[in-house]
C-alpha cells in the first residue's frame, strides 16, 4: 500500500498497511522505526508527544526540520542509515498529540546537523498538494 500525501493515519493504519499486527507498544510506538528496509518517522510538529517530550520539529520553506531522540548523534549507525541517499523514509506528523498523523510524503535528508540530539533537514517528495 502506498500512502496518500496529506492523508490521515494512525499507527495501527500504518501497521495494517504493512501487514503487521499491532504489537501494542515497542518500536512502532516511538518516533522512529525501520521495517523491511523502509523507515517510518512519526513526529509532532508544534506539539509535544504523549511522553511530554517536545523536540521542536518545524516546517520551514517546505522542509521538515526534525530532531532525533535525546542523545542521538549524526554518526550513530541508525541515523547514518536513515539519512543515506538510498533510504526510503516515510514521514508522518501531527500537530496534536491525540490526533492521527498526516502523511507528509517521502523524505530525503538534505542536511544533517552534527548536534545532539541530531537535527535533520528533510526535503519532502509530496507529489503535489500540501500546505507549505
Amino acid at each position: 500500500m502506498s500512502f496518500r500525501v496529506d492523508g490521515l493515519y494512525t499507527r495501527q493504519d500504518v501497521l495494517s498497511a504493512r501487514g503487521l499486527a499491532d504489537p501494542g507498544g515497542g518500536a512502532w510506538y516511538t518516533g522512529l522505526v525501520e521495517h523491511d528496509g523502509e523507515w517510518f518517522i512519526f513526529c509532532g510538529v508544534g506539539t509535544g508527544g504523549r511522553t511530554g517530550h517536545d523536540y521542536h520539529n518545524v516546517f520551514v520553506d517546505g522542509e521538515l526540520i526534525w530532531r532525533g531522540r535525546t542523545g542521538s548523534k549524526a554518526d550513530h549507525p541508525s541515523i547514518r542509515a536513515l539519512t543515506s541517499p538510498s533510504a526510503v523514509v516515510h514521514i508522518f506528523y501531527r500537530e496534536d498529540d491525540r490526533a492521527p498523523f498526516t502523511y507528509a510524503g517521502l523524505g530525503s535528508a538534505r542536511r544533517v546537523d552534527p548536534v545532539i540530539p541530531v537535527r535533520v533537514h528533510w526535503t519532502l517528495k509530496r507529489g503535489g498538494g500540501g500546505r507549505w
